[in-house]
């Protein structure tokens, strides 16, 4: 009997600690989500006021009338999910090949794109805004999807070479005696059965893009302009408009979260794929 009531209080304990450590999650996200509809004379009171009538002006001002920053969070939705695809057009196939083929600088190769993801994105933007100045793609979605193929490839290969890596090779071989070739092995077999680890690898890799701000802030002008770069339009010389600014951070929260939500199953199975063999 008391080891019973032992574990329903380790239980209790656990259960209590976890909600504690939710809420200090959470609260970040409650307090930008408060203060972006809370009226403007109550930013500065002491103590917070936590009880007042919402208003959404400022979701209005900003994404509807005049709606300044509309074509902001358009331009990150389409930098994002272009450069997560190209990302994986290009890394799925690469990605077979380092799992399966053992090939000249074949380690070399995966250790310098990981470099590329252990770089700080600073040590990049003078290259690539003389670059990209030379050929007139400064300013243009086209450039700005270039330069995150910096960190999205690299990631997404490495992200879907572990998938790949736990898939049996028998599965494979029994395709090639079927009479399949390489190109249905890849498409109709590999593909589909980590179709888990795709979603979890374009996952992280939109919203290792969407998070981006160093790369917009040397190459994005005028309609390319990323929103999390236009938030900073609200800082200005006469003091900060914190209304606008929690606004434009509480939706360049949404996007990731709407995908993590949707593809919560996927990412769940994709994170324990391959966890368990027998």
């Amino acid at each position: 009997m008391s080891g019973k009531i032992i574990d329903k209080l380790t239980r209790f304990g656990s259960i209590i600690i976890l909600l504690f450590i939710t809420i200090i999650f959470i609260f970040p996200v409650y307090w930008v989500f408060q203060l972006s509809i809370k009226p403007p004379q109550l930013n500065l009171i002491e103590p917070p006021a936590f009880i007042f009538t919402p208003t959404l002006d400022h979701y209005i001002y900003t994404f509807i009338s005049p709606g300044k920053n509309l074509i902001n969070l358009s331009s990150s939705i389409i930098v994002s999910t272009a450069a997560t695809i190209v990302a994986f057009i290009f890394s799925f196939p690469a990605s077979y090949a380092f799992s399966r083929f053992n090939f000249k600088y074949r380690n070399s190769l995966l250790f310098w794109y990981l470099s590329l993801l252990l770089t700080p994105p600073i040590v990049f933007t003078i290259p690539y805004y003389i670059l990209m100045s030379n050929l007139g793609l400064r300013g243009t979605y086209i450039g700005l999807i270039i330069v995150y193929q910096t960190f999205a490839i690299p990631l997404t290969i490495w992200l879907l070479k572990s998938f790949i890596d736990a898939i049996p090779i028998e599965v494979e071989e029994a395709a090639l005696i079927d009479g399949a070739d390489s190109r249905t092995i890849l498409l109709k077999i590999i593909l589909p059965i980590c179709a888990p680890g795709a979603a979890v690898s374009m996952a992280f890799t939109f919203v290792f893009c969407w998070n981006n701000l160093i790369f917009p802030i040397i190459l994005a002008e005028g309609p390319t302009r990323t929103l999390s770069l236009a938030t900073f339009e609200y800082f200005t010389v006469t003091g900060a408009t914190w209304n606008y600014i929690a606004t434009c951070s509480f939706i360049n929260i949404l996007p990731p979260l709407i995908i993590f939500l949707l593809l919560r199953r996927y990412i769940v199975r994709g994170l324990t794929f391959g966890a368990v063999k027998g």
